[in-house]
């Protein structure tokens, strides 16, 4: 979460609903490519017993969906990784063109004029997908990481870990930057992303689901 976080942070509050603006303004630093592998089948405890139907209906009790979060966060360092690589040639080509002038005021006239405009639309659907699926995502690492402790406490017994400390709890209240950062972004203008996409609004809006809303 802290490595999503740090990304965030170089965007986050700057955004428009513009995506030319969105993806000239979001500088990603990825500080750890590092992708998790974790075996998840030593939390095998946590799984309910068959007859014990309220368990079941906690959702980080089940494997699957702790499994999404390790499958998922890859994915989303991957998406970041990606949109450096494709877009750190052009941001530089504009920038390097554009040096006299903020990030946030050169025109779409001005980046066709820098870089061919089908890479730059192909920018922006990585950097709009990369940016909706962060936030999404924090979110839901955030939940894991507040309820994951309490669902613990109703399994392992204290005698169990007497020896190795106690359960750790974690309240992003206490941080009023975390918080702030668990805030999702501004909603880009997704007629402006339908008519460079060549597709419907809602064909869109499909598109950047994470199933996380």
């Amino acid at each position: 979460m802290q490595s999503l976080i740090s990304i965030k942070q170089n965007y986050h509050s700057n955004l428009s609903n513009n995506p030319f603006q969105r993806t000239l303004v979001t500088r990603a630093f990825i500080h750890n490519k590092k992708a998790i592998d974790k075996n998840i089948s030593e939390l095998s405890f946590i799984i309910p017993k068959k007859d014990d139907e309220e368990a079941k209906k906690e959702k980080w009790r089940q494997l699957p969906r702790i499994r999404a979060i390790i499958e998922n966060y890859n994915f989303a360092i991957e998406l970041w990784d990606k949109r450096s690589e494709f877009g750190r040639p052009l941001l530089e080509k504009i920038l390097k063109d554009h040096s006299n002038m903020a990030h946030a005021n050169i025109t779409r006239e001005q980046i066709a004029e820098s870089v061919t405009p089908a890479d730059f639309i192909v920018l922006i659907d990585l950097t709009e997908k990369a940016i909706k699926f962060t936030d999404d995502f924090i979110i839901e690492l955030n939940d894991f990481i507040a309820e994951f402790p309490r669902i613990a406490r109703l399994i392992i017994t204290p005698k169990a870990i007497k020896k190795h400390g106690s359960i750790i709890n974690y309240d992003i209240k206490v941080n009023p930057i975390l918080l702030g950062l668990i805030e999702k972004n501004p909603e880009p203008d997704y007629d402006m992303l339908a008519s460079l996409f060549g597709l419907t609004v809602e064909e869109v809006k499909n598109e950047f689901t994470t199933g996380y809303e």
